[in-house]
């Protein structure tokens, strides 16, 4: 199985941004900040409230899967790669950082365009929309891994992974 899209295919782009300070300094920074960690010591008592230092607010209030707690700095990343590139927010919703590297950065993404094309090859696409009352259930996103590549990686190396990441496009999940 297949995804084909439905609308005429256009060729990738690759947009280049000029180099910024503020991004060379934070890449710095990130890799100072790794080769410096040092490894958190384990207290030696456990609370008794199982749920103190989880991810669950204290407050009553709750989480949803939708808006995740997201770090202001990794936030205005998230606007800045939404702004310079035209027509991002139309096609993809931003959620949070999976994964950092150094020539690259993975976003988990909602694809507001998933209904445009055709994904026979999404199994868990191809159940019923209905209730057991007939009444539409609400959709699940559908999410993707956005990814952004430096420009500090030759322009090689970034063709190269463009190409692995295009060949890929169709396999299956």
């Amino acid at each position: 199985m297949t995804a084909v899209r439905r609308r005429a295919g256009d060729a990738f782009e690759i947009h280049e941004d000029v180099p910024r300070t503020e991004d060379t300094e934070m890449m710095v920074e990130s890799e100072l900040r790794t080769e410096e960690a040092v490894p958190e010591e384990v207290p030696e008592e456990v609370p008794d409230d199982k749920y103190a230092d989880s991810e669950y607010p204290s407050d009553g209030s709750s989480l949803t899967s939708e808006e995740p707690e997201v770090d202001s700095g990794v936030q205005q990343e998230m606007d800045r790669l939404q702004e310079v590139f035209p027509g991002f927010r139309n096609q993809y919703r931003l959620i949070k950082r999976i994964g950092e590297g150094t020539f690259s950065t993975v976003y988990k993404a909602e694809d507001l365009l998933y209904e445009e094309y055709d994904n026979d090859w999404d199994v868990d696409g191809h159940h019923d929309d209905r209730d057991r009352y007939g009444r539409m259930k609400a959709r699940a996103g559908r999410f993707v891994a956005v990814k952004k590549i430096y420009v500090t990686s030759s322009p090689a190396r970034i063709f190269n992974e463009l190409e692995l990441l295009y060949d890929l496009r169709n396999s299956p999940a």
